[in-house]
């Protein structure tokens, strides 16, 4: 399993019963966690809809549905 640390926390949320990880490694996002599992260095990925379109993976997760904005903020 790999994943961007970010989302690490969803994981066991989102990996179906079917599915045991040992081990998580850590990439620099999620679109490399992708890349990652489509050249065989591992066997799954936690990442988005477009990075596994991208690189052809298959969905397989419980779905829950995540709202992210990332903002720039300054101090008042």
């Amino acid at each position: 399993m790999v994943t961007h640390p970010s989302p690490r926390p969803v994981l066991d949320q989102l990996l179906p019963a079917a599915h045991q990880v040992s081990e998580v490694a850590i990439a620099d996002s999620t679109s490399q966690a992708a890349q990652a599992v489509a050249e065989h260095r591992h066997d799954l990925a936690l990442t988005t809809e477009p990075a596994a379109a991208r690189h052809g993976l298959r969905f397989i997760s419980r779905l829950r549905r995540i709202r992210m904005v990332w903002s720039v903020f300054v101090r008042s």
